[in-house]
């Protein structure tokens, strides 16, 4: 036999929605975009909350042995019981500020990454110029329907002088070429418009 045989069955429809539930078990779970910035939101504080315990939790064995020493061994190591007690309580009161540093630092090294998720930008989200230029503008109270046209017209003048610039080199290419697609037409004075 040179062809293999193949063998076809097809499930009812009951059946199909069954084997369908078996094989999502089996199967990787796709995650969509909300559950990869659900991972990577908790991912923030993962960290913070592990050194957070750990640290609470040696600091508070630490509170309960100077509290031993004190009821325990009261004569000789009653002050000694006091000291270690308060470093412990000083250690434990520390473990939330301790916590929130840390979760602080990595809010702000994931912030670019969930940014760009949600964005669907794949570079980092840095601000440039233009991006204080509205709050500047803002300052001096012009009305945000102008915020767009002042950025556009700054942008052209840039542009005139890159084409400027391009034509006093002779056509040496700076940027891409600004060939025109209409043909050339001759200049008409403004009042003859």
């Amino acid at each position: 036999m040179a062809d293999k045989e193949t063998f076809q069955y097809t499930y009812s429809a009951p059946d199909q929605s069954e084997v369908k539930k078996i094989r999502e078990k089996y199967l990787p779970k796709e995650m969509t975009k909300l559950d990869q910035l659900r991972a990577l939101d908790a991912s923030v504080t993962r960290r913070g909350n592990a050194i957070s315990v750990v640290h609470g939790t040696l600091y508070t064995l630490l509170l309960g042995l100077g509290m031993s020493c004190c009821m325990v061994w009261a004569g000789t190591w009653f002050l000694p019981g006091i000291v270690i007690g308060c470093v412990g309580l000083a250690g434990v009161a520390a473990t939330y500020p301790i916590y929130s540093h840390i979760v602080k630092q990595d809010k702000a090294k994931l912030a670019p990454e969930i940014i760009a998720s949600e964005r669907h930008m794949y570079k980092g989200a840095c601000a440039n110029v233009d991006f204080y230029s509205g709050l500047v503008y803002q300052m001096l109270g012009l009305p945000e329907e102008l915020f767009t046209p002042l950025f556009a017209m700054a942008r052209v003048v840039g542009w005139s002088a890159h084409i400027i610039e391009e034509h006093a080199n002779n056509s040496k290419i700076i940027r891409p070429a600004y060939n025109g697609i209409e043909p050339q037409r001759p200049y008409v004075d403004l009042k003859d418009r």
